[in-house]
């Protein structure tokens, strides 16, 4: 054991030893967390004038599910309800919340600031900090295997406003706020060969970690799972004696790793897999990049030359997954890095994770436009491994972006530190000028949110909290989810028929709709056209205990009201803030 902690810092450090888990001296990290927040500010600076009535992604599609959560985790812990599964949206059935895009430690951090101000404003306030905090903790971590502070700021910042983290910004929230990976990748380290604390203790503080990621979103974890195991591969190819030691020597560490992960993460692993509304798997569509995503710009870039939005926009993917471009001049740099310091066993590792996660990244079979061509590929044999069938391929760009950014902080390192003179102005400046091509480009403003002034209103009140209500227009995929939004305005105030998240199916697939009840299927085409109400549906109406009809008059058209009185049997009861609303007897 002691040979280990000796030889593997000396090994992976090439020349220069590493310390045992200490910041190296130089820029302090509390002005590397004022760096990324200074620049995810800019980032989006359009929207901050109006932080309350903006988002990306306005009030439909995944921002708006997110919205919800935020609101529903404070709500659930304050009345006694259980966060992790819900029959305030879909009601009666309800969905089973750790199977969705739900974030509880996310929603639990963010609850003082969704109470007071609203889940617009805490939405945004996570777009701002995740960036930021994923570039301060990639700092950290770069900070420990080189001396030079401002590579390890460059290399941070190269992860924390990576394609992957700004694109999933607009849609995925909890998928864009990385800032604990890091983490579990020092604490791996730790147990592997800096050994600064006491194996048992490493264990425990990694499982705490996993646990935490876990509750942010679990994807992640297993990306971050198949990035180390192709750094494992990466290492028993260069050097086999020294691998096999350092991982035969963190078994102990491990295992209470584990322990403290399945202590911890339990409950809610219990609720996913036996809490009711379970899926056998969510059986996404194989998302997976394409070979130009890495070197073709996308939009998302300063510069970079014809961006490919529009292509993106036909593609299943949409924009928001092209987190894999490196660019050309990137990819060329990081090359010219693996090879000049290839007899770092550091460089190594990272280089063959970066290759491999790239190439596990085009998914199963090689795809060119709509065709899948050529043999399988690594995807192909991946997935096949327990849970990793439910990961996205095209997310690897996640561990991709981890290894492209230590390779650049050691490149400029070892420039700063090994070159002189007009080689090291060269080598720095070209690396800079490959820097500028992954320059994301300032954020739009996005989209005023338009609720209705009911929901925010003190009249909202008057419905009892957690009243089973019928909202028009209904929020079922893939029409909208507007209302999903004035649910989490109101403080995820009543139980509403409609709301997007996964559930069984009758098919092989999940789905992110309601059950379609005679109930839903009126309530989904009454808003577009002259519909008139079916006998089932007044039924279903009586059946499951409806107590509010709310109908926002600007979202539906003309004669819904009508129709909605039609179902009901009588007028509105009242109407008040852009809502017509009717109550029905108790």
């Amino acid at each position: 054991m002691a040979s280990t902690a000796g030889v593997l810092p000396r090994v992976i450090a090439g020349r220069r030893r590493l310390s045992r888990g200490r910041m190296p001296r130089g820029f302090p990290a509390p002005g590397s967390l004022a760096v990324g927040v200074a620049a995810s500010l800019l980032l989006y600076v359009k929207m901050l004038p109006d932080p309350a009535g903006r988002t990306l992604g306005s009030g439909t599609g995944d921002p708006a599910q997110a919205m919800w959560f935020l609101a529903n985790f404070p709500s659930a812990v304050l009345h006694g309800r259980n966060p992790l599964v819900t029959d305030f949206i879909q009601y009666p059935s309800g969905v089973n919340l750790m199977w969705n895009a739900n974030a509880p430690l996310l929603d639990a951090v963010a609850s003082p600031v969704t109470l007071p101000f609203g889940p617009v404003v805490a939405l945004n306030a996570l777009l701002v900090l995740g960036p930021a905090l994923t570039t301060w903790t990639a700092r950290i971590w770069l900070g420990r295997h080189i001396a030079n502070p401002i590579a390890a700021l460059l290399g941070g910042l190269l992860v924390g406003f990576s394609g992957y983290v700004v694109g999933h910004g607009s849609q995925h929230v909890s998928l864009a706020f990385a800032a604990v990976l890091p983490v579990i990748l020092m604490l791996i380290e730790d147990l592997l060969w800096r050994r600064p604390r006491p194996m048992w203790r490493t264990g425990v503080l990694l499982g705490v970690a996993v646990t935490a990621q876990a509750l942010i979103v679990e994807e992640p974890v297993l990306i971050i799972a198949f990035g180390l195991l192709t750094a494992i591969v990466g290492g028993l190819l260069t050097r086999p004696r020294v691998t096999l030691r350092a991982v035969g020597g963190a078994w102990r560490g491990a295992s209470m790793a584990v322990g403290t992960f399945a202590v911890l993460f339990g409950y809610p692993l219990w609720v996913q897999f036996h809490g009711g509304s379970q899926l056998r798997t969510l059986r996404i569509a194989p998302y997976v990049a394409e070979p130009q995503d890495w070197v073709l710009p996308n939009g998302q870039q300063l510069i970079g030359g014809p961006s490919r939005v529009d292509e993106w926009a036909t593609r299943a993917t949409g924009a928001w997954e092209a987190g894999g471009y490196i660019g050309i001049p990137l990819l060329i740099a990081v090359i010219v890095i693996a090879v000049a310091l290839r007899r770092r066993w550091a460089v190594q590792i990272a280089s063959v994770a970066a290759v491999l996660t790239m190439l596990a990244s085009l998914g199963p079979r090689l795809r060119i436009g709509d065709n899948r061509v050529g043999p399988s590929l690594l995807w192909a044999w991946v997935s096949k491994l327990p849970t990793m069938q439910d990961v996205l391929p095209i997310r690897l760009a996640l561990a991709t972006s981890l290894a492209v950014g230590f390779l650049v902080a050691v490149g400029l390192d070892a420039a700063a530190v090994h070159l002189a003179g007009r080689r090291r102005a060269v080598a720095i400046g070209g690396l800079a000028v490959s820097l500028a091509f992954v320059v994301p480009a300032t954020e739009p403003a996005g989209t005023a949110t338009n609720v209705p002034a009911f929901f925010s209103s003190r009249a909202v009140r008057h419905i009892p909290y957690g009243a089973p209500a019928l909202v028009l227009p209904l929020a079922a995929p893939p029409t909208n989810e507007m209302s999903m939004l004035w649910s989490a305005t109101s403080g995820a105030r009543y139980r509403d028929v409609g709301g997007a998240a996964k559930r069984p199916s009758d098919s092989r697939e999940s789905t992110s709709s309601p059950i379609g009840t005679p109930l839903v299927q009126w309530a989904t085409v009454v808003v577009r056209g002259p519909v008139l109400p079916s006998a089932a549906a007044r039924a279903q109406l009586r059946a499951t205990g409806i107590r509010y009809v709310i109908v926002a008059t600007a979202y539906v058209s003309a004669g819904t009201v009508q129709r909605v009185q039609a179902l009901v049997g009588r007028p509105p009861s009242w109407s008040s803030g852009g809502v017509v609303l009717w109550q029905l007897s108790r």
